[in-house]
């Protein structure tokens, strides 16, 4: 009996402190009953159990991760080998080898101009050290070739698969992913849910929303998107800047502050709240109060939780109808993505 009061004591405890935190911690069952009869007990503490179910539950969101990564390696290999049998199958129809069909299909990329070569420079003169410009210079030009012949051949082979019947039977791996408190665009019954989670002062993010920018206005209509906060530690205003648009939320102007947010890292950066607020029609006192009050980091907050427990510690990352794509991708790979996901449904 004294075992059993003590368990009962420390439950009564782990589950007051989980309150506090927004989660449960310690389900009060005694070992006296043991543990549900289709669950398996993987330790004993003290006489208290833990199960695998306990321990499933602990891990769930960073297994689906895991089955994530394992699915995006797989499907990128998956659509090589379709390459190379679309790319082997196009030289047999023309009677030509691989190499003379690549070099016909691509031809010549266009050689960079000075003028790009030097804005990319002076973007990036850090990341070439004190080393000559000269070199700097051919490194440079011979990364654009290198992405350019990508992107080529790249459009070559979707032309291929536009000729031809592919159809890709893997499925992907879903994360159950739901919009939280954000203020989400579009209509509610869309075939296909975007959710982000983003970090204002992420150069990445910045990048990634001019992507997402031109995905909400071409698929209008037909999808919905909704932005959750995960402010990384390294970003000293990333969360204030999370709490200056959840605060903006409440005066109904969530999306105008969150574009002004984007526009310019240098204003986040340095805690251009009140300007970028005047300029996006919020009201600066409403918003200086909602700022002091203790709400206004609890969504941040429980977005950074959620993102968390899926394993989720960079930005910036995209769910499609919980399909996970980490860092700033391209159009083109989620624009594939949404058709995937609109074919699938209709």
């Amino acid at each position: 009996m004294r075992t059993r009061s003590r368990l009962i004591a420390v439950c009564a405890a782990m589950t007051a402190l989980a309150t506090l935190g927004g989660g449960r911690w310690c389900e009060a069952q005694s070992p006296l009953n043991g543990p549900p009869a289709d669950s398996k007990v993987v330790a004993v503490v003290d006489g208290a159990t833990i199960t695998d179910k306990e321990l499933d539950l602990r891990v769930k969101g960073r297994l689906e991760r895991l089955r994530s990564d394992e699915y995006s390696l797989k499907r990128t290999a998956l659509d090589e080998l379709i390459a190379e049998r679309l790319i082997a199958a196009e030289s047999v129809r023309r009677r030509v080898t691989v190499p003379e069909l690549l070099q016909t299909a691509l031809g010549d990329a266009t050689e960079p101009s000075e003028v790009e070569l030097r804005a990319i420079y002076d973007m990036s003169r850090d990341r070439y050290g004190s080393q000559p410009e000269e070199k700097a210079f051919a490194q440079i030009r011979s990364q654009l070739m290198t992405l350019r012949m990508q992107r080529h051949r790249a459009d070559f082979v979707r032309d291929l698969r536009r000729a031809v019947r592919v159809n890709v039977l893997m499925d992907a791996p879903r994360m159950s992913i739901g919009i939280g408190a954000a203020v989400p665009e579009g209509p509610a019954n869309a075939s296909v849910t975007l959710v982000e989670f983003s970090d204002f002062e992420c150069p990445y993010c910045g990048q990634f929303a001019e992507t997402l920018k031109r995905i909400r206005s071409d698929y209008k209509g037909r999808i919905r998107f909704a932005y959750r906060h995960l402010p990384l530690p390294m970003h000293p205003n990333a969360k204030k800047a999370a709490e200056v648009v959840t605060c903006a939320a409440k005066q109904d102007r969530f999306w105008p502050m969150y574009d002004k947010m984007f526009e310019s890292l240098k204003r986040v950066q340095v805690g251009d709240w009140t300007g970028m607020a005047r300029e996006a029609d919020v009201n600066v006192d409403t918003l200086k109060a909602c700022l002091e009050s203790p709400d206004a980091s609890k969504t941040w907050m429980e977005d950074q939780r959620v993102a968390e427990s899926f394993g989720i510690t960079g930005t910036p990352a995209l769910f499609v109808n919980g399909r996970l794509f980490t860092g700033a991708v391209p159009y083109d790979t989620l624009s594939a993505a949404i058709e995937d996901e609109l074919n699938r449904l209709n």
